[in-house]
């Protein structure tokens, strides 16, 4: 019977996080450094606790708040950065154009470095013909992380 009342508990605490971490998702667009990361560690926690087989729902919220119109660069960088654990390939095209956005650059390219999928690499080098300095510098980087053979003559 404890079994059963444990893991009665268990299920109402993630049910519970997980519902106060939709919230989250839908606020999160306005963050600004300063402010209470409540929001933001309601989000972290949901990925913590979620198994694998959710990021695709986490994912999907993720993108959805990154596409908001009020969404704040620091709001980007914190969705980024999530995006980096639990991305995927339905991710690259939401974040390919942030490549050349020199204040999320750098975690644009974190989410798409380690990835795999071949959409990934192709974001990284085209937009290594679209920036300069830094970002480019960070792009090149990436594909060097990826040892991209496609990404050779661009780089030579």
């Amino acid at each position: 019977m404890r079994t059963v009342a444990s893991l009665t508990l268990l299920l109402a605490v993630a049910i519970g996080t997980a519902a106060a971490a939709d919230g989250a998702y839908a606020r999160v667009a306005g963050y600004k450094y300063g402010q209470s990361r409540k929001d933001l560690t309601e989000i972290e926690a949901e990925i913590r606790q979620s198994p694998a087989d959710q990021y695709p729902v986490i994912e999907k919220k993720l993108l959805e708040a990154l596409k908001s119109p009020e969404v704040t660069i620091e709001a980007k960088r914190f969705l980024l950065r999530m995006l980096s654990i639990v991305g995927s390939k339905e991710c690259v095209p939401a974040v390919a154009p942030m490549l050349a956005d020199e204040p999320v650059a750098h975690e644009a390219r974190m989410v798409l470095e380690p990835m795999a999928d071949p959409s990934a690499a192709a974001a990284l080098r085209e937009a290594l013909g679209k920036t300069k300095g830094k970002v480019q510098t960070g792009l090149a980087s990436s594909l060097g992380v990826r040892r991209d053979e496609q990404a050779v003559a661009a780089l030579a």
